[in-house]
Order: structure tokens, then sequence, then C-alpha cells
């Protein structure tokens, strides 16, 4: 009867101390831009660590996650993952890619932008159709697309050392501030 009692005392405490560390120390919950995330698994403190599902996060940040089983993996890719430009303060709709010190935009906004901010009698922005551009004194500069994805885009470095537009970027941002030629 005794080898019975402290079985089952061995098998309660085992399960008592399983449960725990499959349940973790304690569950918290997942804030992301003052909005819960709901996800089917909670996140969890285990041994003084925050452990969260990495899917429901990548995915709430705007990564496409898959599960690789061959191979154990999980491939998070964040390429698909666009920031929207801010322009003089102003949100915008328009993505942008700032790589290697470079701020690119897809073309056509590109185009669209430079057309509705420079209105000058003299100025063709029409070129930027051809990947020429012009600056107001009729000086050339060949413009390099880059391609990513389904989109061309435009360094805008390019298009400001024509002397066709000026502008600060703040990265940190993504802001960008057009200033007037010249200044």
């Amino acid at each position: 009867m005794t080898k019975k009692l402290l079985m089952a005392a061995l098998l309660a405490l085992f399960t008592l101390l399983a449960t725990g560390l499959c349940m973790g120390d304690e569950t918290v919950a997942i804030i992301m831009n003052g909005k819960p995330v709901v996800t089917d698994t909670p996140g969890q403190i285990i041994n003084g660590r925050t452990m969260v599902p990495i899917r429901v996060i990548s995915e709430a940040l705007g990564a496409k996650v898959e599960w690789d089983s061959q191979n154990r993996t999980v491939v998070i890719n964040t390429e698909s993952q666009q920031k929207l430009l801010k322009l003089n303060g102003e949100q915008t709709t328009w993505p942008y890619w700032y790589e290697n010190g470079v701020l690119y935009m897809e073309k056509r906004n590109t185009v669209q932008l430079v057309r509705e901010f420079y209105n000058h009698p003299n100025y063709q922005p029409a070129y930027i159709d051809s990947l020429k551009t012009f600056n107001l004194n009729n000086r050339s500069e060949d413009i390099e697309p880059t391609k990513k994805g389904d989109y061309t885009l435009l360094p805008l470095n390019t298009l400001k050392k024509a002397g066709m537009i000026n502008y600060d970027w703040d990265a940190a941002k993504g802001n960008l501030v057009f200033k007037t030629i010249g200044k």
C-alpha cells in the first residue's frame, strides 16, 4: 500500500511539474501598436524569457511566414512589407525603399510627385517617362531604374543631382520634404 501511495504521489508531482513547464511561468498579453493581438497560443514567460508565437508576430508586422517541414525551418520574408512615404509630414499611400543611402520611389509615383510639386513653365517632367531627365538648364542625366518585384523604382538622388528636384530626407521617419529648387 505504501508503494502505491508513493507512486501516486510521485505521479501527481510529475504531472504538476510537467504542466508547469508546458504552461510556462505565466501567460502574457501581446499588444501591437496599441491593439491586442489575438493568438491561438498565448505569449508565455518560461524560465524568465518571454515566448510568443512567431507566425502571429511576423504576420502582424506584414511579413510572410512559411513552415518548411522538410528542413524543420520557419521562413520569414519581409520583402512584401512596404513602407509608406510621408510627404512633408503627411502620410501617403506610396511605397518607398531606402537602401544603401539611396531613396527609391516607384516610377509612376515619382513622375506624379514631380509633376504636382514643380509647376514650372520651362520644366518638362515627361522626360522622366523615357528614363532620361532634364533640369531647367537642359542638362541631361540618365536615370538607372531598379526592379523590385513588380515595381520599377527610380533613385531620387539622381533627380536631385540633375537639378530637377530638391528635398530633405528623414529615413527614420520615412518623411520626404520637398524644397524649392536652388535652395
